[in-house]
């Protein structure tokens, strides 16, 4: 008896111990955790944060405001300031603004140079990801009157001349360089009307008819065609095809309307319908070569291969924003 009972008290002690070496492994395990989790925190908190302070200067001369890059609470650079700004615009008709504008996923900054009573300009620093430094692109500076439209990943310009006058253009980074990939001008006093889109090699003027669209998509150019391939406003795609021998500011051969889209892993393909007739344009993505087959009653007709000019946009979604950047404005 005696026996049992040393036996169960050394049972109910081992226990004990082995209930206090768990939770002391759970807290240190716990703390392991949470001590992890606030170095992730921190890291997120620092990572490319900035902070750009504007001051308005009481002195009227050139610059009339500074611009300081501040990165973790440290000044890291002054950006210059052209010296010929628009010297009878307001310090608050400056319009200081963060903005991804080329689209890489972290946000740029710009403002005001020049504007009128329906154009402007504006002066972006672009921010560099290798240096962590905002640089002036001048390239911006000649778009007249830009949006930057970070759904389709492209940059629209719009210059009115006159009531009856105006040109509208669109611009996508082509190797990290603004590239016009299409110009509309409509000229309603003199009846006058162009639509040109750039083809992959150079610009093209084609029909005017084709000018009311969304957006300009791709060029497909084969051996026997030439290929534009448009968004409209309800969402279909539209087919404009030329033989190859002809003008392409003449009328297209065959516009087709009812297009749609459709992608996989590896390819794009744009799907027309006209009766028993379908055609097929495909960009492949790992080559960035492309086809064009022709159905009838679902047989292969034809099938020539193509040389393709596709937006951005239409390959790789927006990746989103990367830095963080802040604005101090003050102003006298």
């Amino acid at each position: 008896m005696r026996i049992s009972i040393i036996l169960l008290i050394h049972i109910l002690l081992s226990a004990c111990n082995n209930s206090n070496n768990d939770a002391a492994i759970n807290n240190s395990v716990n703390q392991k955790n949470n001590s992890s989790n606030n170095d992730v925190v921190k890291e997120q908190s620092v990572h490319n944060e900035f902070l750009i302070k504007i001051n308005e200067l009481s002195n009227i001369d050139s610059p009339k405001f500074s611009i300081v890059v501040y990165k973790n609470n440290e000044v890291s650079q002054n950006l210059n300031i052209p010296d010929d700004l628009d010297e009878y615009l307001s310090f608050n008709r400056r319009f200081f603004t963060v903005e991804d504008v080329n689209f890489d996923g972290y946000e740029d900054f710009y403002f005001i140079d020049y504007m009128g009573m329906v154009n402007s300009s504006k002066i972006v620093y672009l921010y560099n990801p290798t240096n962590e430094k905002f640089e002036i692109n001048e390239d911006y500076r000649s778009i007249t009157s830009p949006h930057f439209d970070t759904n389709y990943q492209i940059v629209k310009a719009f210059n009115r001349g006159s009531a009856s006058y105006n040109e509208s253009e669109n611009y996508i980074l082509l190797d990290k360089k603004l590239t016009r990939i299409s110009k509309t001008v409509e000229d309603q006093q003199n009846d006058a009307y162009r639509y040109i889109i750039y083809d992959g090699d150079k610009e093209v003027e084609i029909n005017e008819t084709l000018r009311k669209v969304k957006l300009y998509i791709a060029f497909f150019k084969t051996q026997k065609f030439n290929i534009s391939i448009d968004l409209l406003e309800n969402g279909k795609y539209r087919y404009a095809s030329w033989s190859a021998s002809k003008n392409l500011r003449n009328n297209p051969d065959l516009v087709l309307k009812n297009g749609l889209k459709k992608e996989t892993q590896n390819e794009i393909s744009y799907k027309f319908q006209k009766g028993e007739f379908s055609y097929l344009c495909t960009l492949y993505k790992l080559t960035n070569g492309g086809q064009l087959k022709v159905f009838q009653n679902q047989k292969e007709i034809l099938s020539e291969k193509a040389n393709t000019f596709i937006i951005p946009n239409e390959l790789k979604t927006y990746i989103g924003k990367q830095n963080k950047v802040n604005l101090d404005i003050k102003n006298n």
